[in-house]
């Protein structure tokens, strides 16, 4: 079996918050198994896990409705959420840039940047064990007079705050972000999720500042 660095071993061999120190320059990678409780952990350090960029639009209408998309289209299938998408990182954009962007196609409103309010920053390590996510929260501070048109994502709706207590949103909506968002909305929030050992989700917040 082919041999690891040093410094790659010192990274796979990263579990439960504790390092654990091998000097595994000469040994077989079978020998730096025997110092791990679980396979898919090391090689989920081993192989890439990809980094995707995204982000959300939070919209309201004059009456402070929010708008939300029923999605036909992972992730998120069959749930409301905040319509949105990831950046085009091969030509540079920018979260702003893409914030504009999405909106005007997904609900056919056109802003600038000025109309654009940054809510917050959420950061999902490894999520379902096969992503990393990093997702701008935009609020848009242009208000929705009408309800938009169907998109080929899904389909629109305006519901009021308490509705979310009902309506099939992501748990982690309904539980994390839309709190934080609420609480800090017109401030700022930064939020990490991460699994810990007992295969729970930990939210750490990083930053939460109110106006």
């Amino acid at each position: 079996m082919e041999r690891l660095s040093r410094s790659v071993v010192k990274q796979c061999s990263q579990r439960r918050g504790k390092m654990i120190e091998i000097e595994a320059e000469d040994k077989p990678l079978w020998c730096i198994f025997l110092h791990l409780t679980r396979f898919d952990n090391i090689m989920q350090k081993i192989m890439k896990v990809p980094y995707k960029i995204s982000v959300l639009l939070y919209c309201f209408d004059e009456e402070d409705r929010i708008l939300l998309l029923h999605r036909n289209r992972e992730p998120n299938k069959g749930l409301w959420s905040p319509c949105g998408g990831k950046l085009k990182t091969e030509i540079g954009e920018s979260p702003y840039g893409c914030a504009v962007r999405e909106l005007r196609e997904e609900t056919g409103m056109s802003v600038d940047f000025k109309d654009l309010h940054l809510a917050g920053i959420v950061s999902e390590e490894s999520y379902e064990g096969s992503t990393h996510w990093l997702m701008f929260l935009f609020e848009v501070k242009k208000k929705f007079s009408a309800l938009p048109s169907p998109h080929s994502e899904g389909i629109f709706c305006f519901f009021e705050k308490k509705d979310l207590e009902t309506i099939s949103v992501p748990e982690t909506d309904r539980k994390y972000i839309w709190p934080l968002f609420f609480k800090y909305r017109n401030g700022f929030f930064a939020v990490h999720s991460r699994v810990n050992e007992k295969n729970e989700i930990d939210w750490i917040l990083e930053e939460g500042r109110s106006q």
